[in-house]
């Protein structure tokens, strides 16, 4: 019988080197997945003489714009008329504290009246015609530990709740400490829900979703159409803050300056305040 021919041995490949790359970041959240927001719009206070018009309109307005910039429902905090008590705006601000976390973006809106009670206090009225003063606002979100967060109270004297600053934070106005704000009948908004949460985020007429730049439209456009009802805007962000959750990392632009409205409303228009 022929003898059996050998089988030739072979060799395994060798291992390559372990890798000296560090592993990729992981892929970025959905858009919308890092922003938070509490939405708070009182029409609807005690009896008739104080109710407002276009308040809650106001934050239905920003809602939408979350929602279009993919920000999911459960991050977003809805209270509204006589669920605003002083106890569910407080549980609203509690909720988002606990909530967000370092790399995230906070959101609050405050639409109402707003009392000025002198010596530099200002205070948010809630539906049962409580008082929230800036200052105890400002000690409620002083555990917020986020990335940043925009502030904007659609109400008189807005511009006085600048105790809520702080690195990496922006406050938006419809009016500066000591003025008025004032809401429109023919929009069905105030002039801030108009011109800077419908037209430039919501209706993304400003471009980008960021705080920046739709405060930058809003304020170029009101200064020719409304000139006397600008914003009251602060910001020490010191980076773009977005509204969507992306392109974070950009330089944050100039923003006009500030100019304070003045009391009266336009002739024609008919308005009415929210102090």
């Amino acid at each position: 019988p022929e003898a059996e021919a050998e089988a030739t041995p072979t060799r395994a490949a060798p291992e390559p080197p372990p890798s000296t790359e560090p592993p990729p970041p992981p892929p970025p959240p959905p858009p919308g997945e890092n922003v938070w927001a509490v939405v708070v719009g009182i029409d609807d206070y005690p009896g008739d003489r104080y109710d407002l018009r276009a308040a809650r309109n106001d934050g239905v307005v920003l809602v939408e714009g979350l929602r279009r910039s993919g920000v999911p429902d459960h991050q977003i905090r809805t209270v509204w008329d006589q669920e605003a008590t002083v106890g569910g705006v407080l549980d609203a601000v509690d909720w988002v504290v606990a909530n967000a976390d370092a790399q995230d973006t906070v959101v609050f809106l405050y639409a109402g009246h707003v009392r000025d009670l002198g010596g530099g206090t200002e205070v948010l009225v809630t539906a049962e015609r409580g008082y929230i003063a800036d200052w105890y606002l400002a000690d409620r979100f002083a555990r917020l530990d986020v990335r940043d967060a925009w502030f904007v109270i659609a109400g008189c004297y807005g511009g006085g709740f600048d105790e809520l600053l702080a690195p990496g934070r922006v406050l938006t106005a419809a009016a500066p400490a000591g003025q008025l704000a004032f809401e429109d009948d023919y929009y069905g908004l105030s002039f801030l829900g108009e011109y800077l949460l419908r037209r430039a985020f919501a209706n993304g007429e400003a471009g980008a979703p960021t705080v920046q730049a739709v405060t930058a439209w809003a304020m170029a456009n009101l200064a020719v159409d409304h000139p006397d009802r600008q914003l009251w805007h602060v910001d020490i962000a010191g980076h773009t803050i977005a509204l969507d959750g992306t392109g974070r990392d950009e330089p944050a632009p100039e923003v006009p300056g500030p100019a304070a409205p003045a009391a009266n409303c336009v002739l024609g228009i008919l308005c009415s305040t929210r102090d």
